[in-house]
């Protein structure tokens, strides 16, 4: 399978997952453009998920900023990357904020689809 097919079944996986937690999702073809999300997902509570999928959990600093940036155009409006570690279980990550050099972990937090509704940080700026 090329590098392209395995990134666009792991899209369809994330897109299944977010499903079962009542979200409804499209697939953004041609992601590599200026949104930079794969997957744009909505939830019955009016909040709007901006989602990067990666399979191997690295995302460029252009990437997540851009993302980042767009979330902030709307107050309802999340970015997210979606990972799978080891080919396991599918892993979320809140975009918190702009990527600090050499510290990618730094401005995201773990996030579950399935608590997104309770959680009131991610409706705060």
């Amino acid at each position: 399978m090329t590098h392209y097919a395995n990134g666009r079944s792991f899209e369809y996986k994330v897109m299944e997952d977010l499903e079962r937690s009542g979200w409804v999702s499209v697939r953004a073809a041609g992601s590599k453009g200026s949104t930079k999300a794969d997957i744009v997902a909505f939830h019955p509570s009016g909040i709007v998920g901006m989602i990067q999928c990666k399979t191997n959990g690295i995302i460029s600093a252009e990437e997540w900023n851009r993302l980042h940036e767009i979330a902030l155009w709307s107050p309802n409006t999340i970015a997210l990357i979606a990972d799978r570690p080891s080919r396991g279980k599918i892993g979320y990550w809140l975009i918190t904020g702009e990527r600090v050099p050499y510290k990618p972990s730094m401005n995201r937090i773990a996030f579950s689809p399935h608590t997104l509704p309770t959680d009131s940080r991610l409706l705060t700026p």
